[in-house]
């Protein structure tokens, strides 16, 4: 699964192997790192450094020849990447995922003979320094088959002494699930007993990624894995905790998104003038589209034009999951222009809008019109800043829950939430190379104003202002 898309990392990786083996440096002592074992490192300045300006850790162990095992090398602070490498220090293979996460893992991975071997863990680019974790188990044995899992079907089980077992300790359940093309999956795993760990597996037994950290505004102890499908596979889940031995109840969920770039805003009254082009995002389909977001309230009603001279267009309406529950095409290649007239929203929430055209290829010019009718509804605003510097952040997403609502901040890190139903909500932030925030029991209605720090740990996305009108 997915080896298009890493496939030209991969290649970069090679090549990096083989110039790092002309340039390895003095032999320094590495740590013993066994089975079942969590190491808790730092790369820093002292460390051991590549001629090419890497720092890493070494570590040792002893292997049998057939034996299958999993290393994880995760870090909030650096793009991982894991070397394993054989007794006489030779890169046997480098493993790094190329995307938005940081996390790298190496499993499934059988060891060709009997002897030493050692663990480079490192960082994809020269001079990054930071915190990581580095675990290290046998494959496991799998003890009863997985349980089916579906889009939209949430199931609850518990995690319990005498589930399959990893060798560190930690217990494990197993699921799986149809995965397809122009999606993003999500998986929502929550306990009120464990601090929560997800497994992806492909259909070949090698996990894909793991994860530990929950969205915006879920409880820190809760797992959340989004991650883009490219084929039709089934693939599996692990459901485990953090720490070994770990047990007690969960919930397990799992929905999608549209697989296509991240939205740009959309505000009632506005109308955008843009072009489908090369270069823009494409479904496997093939057709060009451009996504759009907003908020909206139950029953509130919306209306969308896209009209164009050079693509027959087409206009998909999607809800905060990714469900189509509008499309527009108007007759053919004789009537270029796509419409949604006052279109009353099933639910109160975030909502996208899909610009594109029905024939795979088309490019050209269009413009996007939108307006929502009044409502009654409450707003939020204010400043996302570094909790360190004080500065604002920019292109930080603000978030709601439950409804989801979402907008991102300006260059001055100041953001606006409009059509917020009345009720009670988390309000979560999220920004690149930030750890996430959330401030929950902000009540919203009419009138009234309120301020609220975001309690996160530097460097954080924090003293997040808001008011409600």
């Amino acid at each position: 699964m997915f080896k298009n898309h890493f496939s030209f990392h991969t290649f970069v990786l090679g090549i990096l192997a083989s110039l790092l083996l002309l340039i390895i440096p003095a032999i320094t002592h590495a740590a013993e790192i066994t089975y079942g074992q969590r190491i808790e490192g730092t790369l820093d300045e002292q460390d051991t450094v590549l001629n090419g300006g890497l720092i890493y850790d070494e570590y040792a162990f002893t292997g049998t020849a057939g034996q299958k095992i999993i290393l994880n090398l995760s870090s909030p602070d650096f793009d991982a990447i894991l070397w394993l490498l054989d007794s006489q220090r030779k890169a046997i293979t480098v493993q790094n995922y190329w995307g938005e996460g940081t996390d790298t893992t190496l499993s499934n991975y059988t060891l060709p003979v009997t002897g030493a071997y050692y663990v480079w863990a490192t960082s994809f680019s020269p001079g990054e320094t930071g915190r990581y974790t580095l675990t290290f188990t046998d494959y496991p044995v799998i003890k009863t088959p997985p349980v089916a899992l579906s889009v939209g079907n949430p199931v609850s089980g518990v995690l319990s002494a005498g589930d399959n077992q990893l060798s560190d300790g930690r217990y494990f359940q197993v699921y799986s699930f149809n995965a397809s093309p122009d999606k993003v999956f999500h998986v929502e795993l929550k306990s009120p007993d464990f601090d929560a760990y997800l497994w992806l597996l492909d259909s070949s037994g090698k996990v894909i990624t793991v994860d530990n950290n929950p969205l915006p505004g879920e409880s820190g102890t809760d797992a959340h894995l989004v991650f883009p499908s490219q084929t039709n596979e089934n693939c599996t889940l692990w459901v485990s905790s953090y720490n070994p031995g770990e047990t007690g109840a969960y919930s397990l969920s799992l929905y999608t998104s549209p697989a296509i770039g991240r939205p740009n805003l959309l505000f009632s009254g506005q109308t955008i003038d843009n072009s489908l082009a090369w270069g823009g995002p494409q479904p496997n389909t093939g057709q060009f589209t451009d996504v759009y977001a907003f908020n909206g309230m139950a029953n509130q009603g919306v209306t969308i034009s896209l009209s164009s001279s050079d693509v027959d267009t087409y206009l998909r309406l999607l809800d905060k999951n990714g469900n189509f529950i509008c499309n527009r095409d108007d007759i053919g290649k004789d009537n270029k222009n796509s419409y949604i007239g006052n279109f009353a929203l099933p639910a109160s929430g975030a909502y996208y809008v899909w610009a594109t055209t029905p024939y795979p290829g088309d490019r050209g010019g269009y413009s996007l019109s939108f307006t929502q009718s009044a409502a009654s509804a409450g707003t939020f605003s204010g400043r996302v800043t570094n909790a360190c510097s004080g500065a604002g952040i920019a292109d930080a997403a603000v978030t709601t829950d439950p409804n989801g609502y979402y907008t991102l901040t300006d260059a001055e890190g100041n953001y606006t939430i409009s059509n917020v139903a009345a009720g009670t909500y988390t309000v979560n932030v999220a920004a690149d190379k930030y750890a996430s925030g959330s401030q929950p029991g902000i009540a919203v209605s009419i009138g009234g104003e309120i301020v609220a720090d975001l309690p996160s740990p530097p460097p954080i996305a924090r003293g997040l202002t808001l008011w409600r009108i």
